[in-house]
Parts: structure tokens; C-alpha cells; sequence
């Protein structure tokens, strides 16, 4: 019969589960989430399910989000503001319901300045490489 621990360190951080044998030999480990997180479930195999889940949908929301970019018929601003609105609302969403943030106005802030900033990078590098594009084709053009 296997046994399931959660086990958390002196700190009090992230909880670790550790699924072992009879003879007590760990085979699996993984971090779940925050303890106020892990608090909400049952078992800790249910908050290891529910992150899953949570992780799952994060993937999605990236993976279509890139798809914004393969719409050529809109500007690579308009692109990149799409793109933002829906990794932003998608993700903070989704870390709001892992426990990933505290929910302080100060953390919500220095988190929405990275993620303009990140963004802003994205459209920087995005309208670079048009630039560079639009000179070559123009250079075979002429």
C-alpha cells in the first residue's frame, strides 16, 4: 500500500508531497503550491490535482495567445494589446486561484508593471523584425 505525506519545511514554504512505499522509500516528489493553497483541499493529492488542472490552463491560454500574432490583418500594436489582454486576464486569473500572489494593491502593481514591460519588449522585438522585413522586401522590390 502506498502512503501520501505533505510535508513542509522549517519556513513554512512550499509544501512538498511525497508518495512512498511500505518501505518508506520516496519515489515521487513534487511542489504543489503555497500552504494556504494546499489548506483548501481535502488531501493533498486533490490540491496536486487542482493545480494540475490550473498549470493545464495556463498552457492553453499561452499556446492560443500565440495565435494573436498570426492574424496578419491586424497592426503588430494591435497584436501585441490583444495579446496582452488575454495573457494577462488568463494568467492573473489563474495564479489568483494557485495562490501565487498576495492579495495586496503593492504586489498587483509591481506584478502589472512586469507584465507591460514584458509586453512592451514583445512589441519592441516584434516591430524591429517588421522594420528589418519590410527594408529587405523592398530592397528586392526596387
Amino acid at each position: 500500500m502506498m502512503e501520501v505525506i505533505l510535508q513542509v519545511d522549517e519556513n513554512n514554504q512550499a509544501p512538498k508531497i511525497i508518495v512512498s512505499t511500505p518501505q518508506k522509500a520516496p519515489y515521487f516528489e513534487s511542489l504543489v503550491s503555497s500552504p494556504s493553497f494546499v489548506a483548501e483541499f481535502e488531501t493533498p493529492l486533490d490540491a496536486l490535482t487542482v493545480a494540475i488542472m490550473i498549470w493545464g490552463a495556463m498552457g492553453v491560454v499561452f499556446f492560443f495567445s500565440h495565435y494573436i500574432f498570426l492574424l496578419e490583418k491586424l497592426s503588430i500594436t494591435k497584436q501585441t494589446i490583444y495579446h496582452f489582454i488575454a495573457t494577462y486576464c488568463g494568467y492573473t486569473l489563474l495564479a489568483l486561484c494557485a495562490g501565487w500572489f498576495p492579495n495586496t494593491l503593492s504586489w498587483f502593481i509591481f506584478y502589472t508593471g512586469i507584465f507591460v514591460l514584458v509586453c512592451c519588449i514583445i512589441w519592441y522585438v516584434s516591430m524591429t523584425e517588421a522594420k528589418k522585413l519590410t527594408a529587405e522586401l523592398n530592397k528586392l522590390t526596387a
